[in-house]
């Protein structure tokens, strides 16, 4: 099992200058879009340490709350995850980095990223197919890694190093020669120890605030490899009861202190009060921050080597026994979690309020008036926003799922209007015809191109709508956003006839770019233009626009009321692009809900979200005893 640990460590340095060139500013992006809510980070063995380190990044840029979780730990969480999920794994395989794939789409997490160092593994199957997940592919080459995951572990964190340097403050810039003068000078660092043994020694690691990760690094080494046994502290949370350890085994323990250049103030005053019979092993890293972090890692993994040979053991091969091989396997069944059913769902997805007590009674008599008036309402039209709903965002440029379009061409033979409210313009026309190749169906799709600046029919032409910004209050808001967002590089900016598109820069999230956008046009004076936040963008809108240009057009030619309009997006929450649109009684989310009782439920079980939910919700529409089509069938059941 494994291969030699000398050879690993002679190829870290290609490995990581392997990792495709993009990975860090998609690590950046995701990084960015994560500061709004939060971060967990899953992951086990030798990829808990680039799991924690990832964490530790986030809180030092963003300063949002980020924790790093085992699978068993976030298998255990009995309510959906609001925060965003990182899975990290080398090779994607393992049964534990599977299991917490599962419970996260059993739940119903809000967003769940693998970041895995191989490609085309379970992992990313199971994250593809069953919560539309967005996969960082590291693109390390199979068989590197020996039994302490060393290549991989190198290469994923100078890839996140990489992703938060442009934040951070690093001494030259955190490129691929950089992080191999980290390397060798952690080599070197490591052949330098020629007089500390390690043999019959229990070891203590101090570390600063960065130099944690090289400390957690040699822990897992260590302990993997039954090298010594091991704990670590920071500087100043080991004099907070755990220096006693000292008291009664100084002669049989080794101190090791990692430290940076800027944390030598308190480094050196605690090492100078231990007894001087102590055996010490003080370290200093070549750099302070992100920089110093990866110089004790690279130290972390060649004194592991140094160590490993006074015995004669090689830590890539250590020779586990039979018991060891089937406890890393696994696959054990995981404790039961308190099952989140769909009612406990919907109510969280409104307000988590919504299971307290005092306010839980009306809640519930909200979810279940919406419930019977979705099963009472006979349904001769169904409006749909495009990005998130027919199509999940990060598929947003393929064609429609064969799924859905068999759902909407069913419809249409029944007669049921089918409208399409997007921020899109003409190129919508293309993918609706594509999907309905019927063309007798195009006269009953009713398309609102550009969030409801132009609402017709699928068999018309598609307008053009790329012209300057028509509405005085558009050209004025256009004016002011390419001056302060635009040239202060918050946002790209595009600027159409009826609405104006801000798509977030590299390293900033959507919300930032909304509230930018939102302040910048309140500050001028410009309050009453209308900013929606899309899955991809944020949407600045002329008084022309509405989605619910499009309820009213499919009402008419359905005959109906547009109250009787079932309407389905997946930004129902405000200030989503779809909050206008479902707040009705008909109105229901595939994603984000308002806090509206009487409107924008989610009905759906956890599972289900996006496209694959609006695909449920209109199999779920079906003719009854008394030829109306309806919810005939258990919509919250999957």
């Amino acid at each position: 099992m494994g291969r030699a640990y000398r050879d690993e460590l002679t190829e870290l340095a290609a490995t990581q200058a392997g990792v495709p060139a993009e990975v860090p500013a998609r690590l950046a992006a995701l990084a960015s879009q994560a500061s709004d809510f939060g971060l967990v980070v899953v992951a086990s063995g030798g990829a808990k340490v680039v799991a924690e380190w990832a964490s530790r990044l986030q809180r030092m840029t963003f300063g949002c709350a980020a924790v790093a979780m085992t699978p068993l730990e976030y298998a255990a969480l009995p309510v959906p995850v609001r925060a965003t999920t990182w899975l990290i794994s080398a090779g994607g395989r393992h049964a534990d980095i599977l299991q917490a794939a599962r419970s996260a789409a059993s739940r119903g997490d809000a967003c769940v990223v693998g970041l895995i160092g191989q490609p085309e593994s379970p992992l990313q199957a199971l994250l593809k197919s069953e919560l539309r997940s967005d996969v960082v592919d590291f693109g390390l080459p199979p068989g590197q890694d020996g039994f302490l995951a060393t290549n991989s572990v190198w290469a994923m964190a100078c890839a996140l190093a990489r992703a938060y340097s442009r934040w951070l403050p690093v001494a030259g810039a955190l490129d691929n020669v950089q992080c191999e003068r980290l390397l060798a000078w952690g080599a070197e660092a490591a052949r330098a120890v020629t007089t500390v043994e390690l043999v019959g020694r229990e070891v203590v690691v101090l570390h600063d605030a960065w130099t944690s990760l090289g400390a957690q690094d040699l822990e897992a080494r260590l302990t993997e490899t039954s090298l010594a046994n091991l704990w670590i502290s920071d500087f100043r949370n080991f004099g907070h009861g755990r220096h006693f350890w000292f008291a009664d085994r100084t002669d049989r323990t080794l101190l090791v202190s990692l430290g940076s250049p800027a944390s030598a103030s308190v480094s050196a005053p605690t090492l100078d009060v231990l007894p001087e019979t102590l055996s010490t092993l003080p370290l200093c890293m070549p750099d302070d921050g992100i920089a110093g972090a990866l110089a004790s890692l690279a130290w972390s993994m060649h004194i592991t080597a140094r160590w490993a040979s006074e015995i004669g053991r090689d830590p890539g091969r250590p020779g586990v026994p039979r018991f060891g091989e089937r406890l890393y396997e696994g696959g054990f069944p995981y404790p039961d979690t308190v099952k989140v059913d769909v009612d406990q769902y919907a109510l969280l997805r409104k307000s988590p309020q919504a299971s307290v007590t005092d306010v839980a009674g009306n809640w519930r008599k909200a979810l279940g008036d919406a419930r019977s008036l979705m099963r009472d309402t006979p349904v001769s039209a169904v409006v749909m926003d495009y990005d998130g709903t027919m199509v999940d965002s990060p598929k947003r440029y393929q064609p429609l799922d064969e799924c859905l379009a068999v759902e909407l061409r069913r419809l249409l033979d029944l007669g049921v209007i089918i409208g399409v409210a997007t921020g899109r313009g003409d190129s919508i026309q293309k993918e609706l015809r594509s999907a309905l190749p019927d063309a007798r169906h195009w006269a009953r799709v009713i398309v609102g191109y550009h969030n409801g600046a132009k609402v017709m029919r699928l068999n018309e032409p598609a307008p053009e709508l790329d012209g300057a910004p028509a509405h005085p209050d558009l050209r004025s808001a256009c004016d002011v956003l390419t001056r302060e967002v635009a040239m202060r590089s918050l946002g790209t900016l595009r600027c159409r006839e009826h609405q104006l598109t801000v798509t977030a820069v590299a390293g900033q999230s959507l919300a930032r770019a909304w509230r930018a956008t939102r302040e910048c046009l309140d500050r001028n004076g410009l309050d009453a233009v209308r900013v929606w936040l899309s899955s991809h963008s944020v949407d600045v809108l002329s008084p022309c626009c509405s989605k619910l240009h499009v309820v009213s057009r499919v009402a008419q030619v359905a005959a109906c009321s547009p109250l009787e309009v079932l309407r389905i997006g997946d930004r129902g929450a405000w200030p989503g692009n779809d909050w206008e649109l479902l707040a009705a009684p008909l109105g229901v989310s595939v994603d984000e809900c308002s806090s509206d009782p009487t409107a924008s439920w989610s009905l759906l079980p956890p599972t289900l979200k996006g496209m694959r939910a609006t695909t449920h919700l209109l199999r779920c529409l079906q003719v009854d005893d008394r030829g109306q089509v309806r919810f005939t069938e258990e919509v919250s059941s999957a």
